[in-house]
């Protein structure tokens, strides 16, 4: 028997107030820390979320299965090396301080050697930049992306695929602060992620263009416009397809989410096979909706996955038809024709109600162009404040003793409003909305009184009434006896 002891497995409780203190330590540093479960958020709405520290120690009652930790990377633009050469990854590591240059604390994170990720910070957020995704003569995939807004990469945990936890080399997020990292815009990403595409190509790898659908085009950068924050019309159709559909997963209740993520992973994949949006948009949202209608909770992160890949694996193999060109204007057809939404699995059905819900969508606009009139109360302009009424008004309140009693009883307004009305100075505005509550409060009063006197009218009535009876009963048994 070996007198050597193996390290004893911790327990889920250890990790996770190890978790805390990361997480703790990551917003002390700058950083917007979130749960993660695996490599995927399960959080709503995470890419906006702001957390404190009493958000942060709610998490693990939260989320007791997310015993990883990942930062936006709004602010913290990451350079995530997914190559599995790691003569090239040395390569691409040089290239990259070729670019941004070495001013700033270079930390790496490894979590599947020699694949690395390497942190920035800017005050510029910027999309996501990605290069092809090449094949290496060995049948290997690889590609280097520039995380940005609306993604995350993960800091702190245990890798799913190796097994281990991820390690950091010259520091770790919190012990270095997110102000000492090395400085990256959306120019000098787009710089470099052009040079690792040559880099790749002159090494004879190939890109991957047909799973994108068509030859890669040069990489965009965060705008304000809709256009070129998410690009041409196919991509607007899946963004809107998602949003949908993974509302009505939410909402979807225990006997049919199963069945219903199944469509809708078969349907997003349709879309992106011919690279309208990306595999990993699509799970993060569905894994939000599957943590909304409590699916991920009752059947477990592994089984949920299992799910969505079958559902996205087989959508896959039937990619999306091509969207109908636009028609011109004037025509109620104009309209970007998105009911076939809802026919996930299946084809689009036509019905005889298909010319009334056109009509009804001329009427309110389209999805470019909406007719914001809706928004519009057709009541005109507002009315001027009743200034010279209300002073009318607050002068008969102030002369009544009971009005008196009021101001007197109120430490704060009361005496406010009585010195408004005495002294009749330019106090008129700060005297406006304390008489107006004290004019509902007496008029409301009043209507309550009333309303009390005729209900207890009415019981004496009917007490009397049922007093009357009864005597009227008991004489007339004694007559019959």
């Amino acid at each position: 028997m070996s007198d050597v002891s193996e390290p004893q497995k911790e327990a889920k409780w250890q990790l996770m107030d190890r978790a805390t203190a990361q997480r703790k330590s990551l917003l002390t540093g700058g950083y917007v820390p979130i749960p993660i479960n695996g490599k995927a958020p399960i959080m709503p709405a995470w890419q906006k979320q702001q957390p404190t520290v009493g958000d942060v120690e709610k998490w693990p009652q939260l989320y007791p299965c997310a015993l990883n930790t990942g930062i936006l990377t709004r602010a913290t633009p990451t350079v995530d090396i997914d190559v599995y050469d790691a003569d090239v990854v040395t390569e691409l590591r040089s290239l990259l301080w070729s670019v941004v240059g070495d001013a700033g604390h270079f930390i790496v994170r490894v979590g599947q050697a020699p694949k690395c990720a390497i942190p920035f910070q800017t005050d510029q957020p910027f999309a996501k930049i990605s290069t092809p995704i090449f094949t290496s003569p060995d049948g290997r995939k690889h590609h280097v992306e520039v995380l940005g807004d609306g993604q995350q990469v993960v800091v702190f945990g245990r890798h799913p695929d190796p097994g281990g936890n991820y390690t950091w080399q010259g520091g770790e997020p919190g012990s270095v602060i997110r102000d000492a990292l090395p400085y990256i815009n959306a120019a000098l990403a787009a710089e470099y992620v052009d040079r690792c595409t040559d880099h790749m190509r002159k090494r004879g790898w190939l890109t991957d263009d047909k799973k994108r659908g068509g030859a890669p085009g040069p990489p965009a950068a965060v705008s304000e416009e809709f256009d070129e924050l998410y690009g041409e019309r196919e991509q607007k159709y899946a963004l809107a397809a998602l949003s949908g559909r993974t509302i009505e997963l939410a909402r979807t209740v225990e006997g049919g989410r199963n069945e219903q993520l199944n469509k809708v992973a078969y349907r997003m994949g349709t879309m992106i096979v011919r690279g309208w949006i990306e595999e990993a948009a699509v799970i993060n949202a569905l894994l939000g909706a599957c943590d909304g209608n409590k699916y991920l909770r009752a059947h477990g992160y592994r089984a949920t996955m299992k799910t969505i890949e079958s559902g996205i694996e087989a959508g896959k193999k039937e990619p999306h038809p091509d969207l109908p060109d636009r028609e011109p204007s004037g025509d109620n057809r104009t309209l970007s024709d998105l009911s076939d939404l809802s026919a996930i699995g299946g084809t689009k059905q036509s019905t005889s109600d298909e010319q009334p819900a056109r009509g009804r969508k001329a009427e309110t606009g389209t999805w470019e162009e909406p007719d914001w009139t809706l928004l519009d109360d057709r009541r005109g302009e507002v009315p001027d404040f009743p200034v010279d009424a209300l002073l009318r008004l607050s002068a008969r309140l102030a002369s009544s003793r009971c009005a008196w009693r009021r101001c007197n009883s109120d430490a704060r307004r009361g005496p406010l409003v009585w010195h408004c009305i005495q002294s009749r100075r330019d106090s008129t505005s700060c005297a406006r909305v304390p008489l107006l509550v004290r004019t509902a409060d007496y008029v409301g009063g009043h209507r309550r009184l009333l309303r009390y006197r005729q209900d207890t009218r009415h019981g004496r009535y009917q007490a009397r009434r049922v007093a009357d009876r009864t005597r009227t009963q008991t004489e007339d048994r004694g007559v019959a006896a």
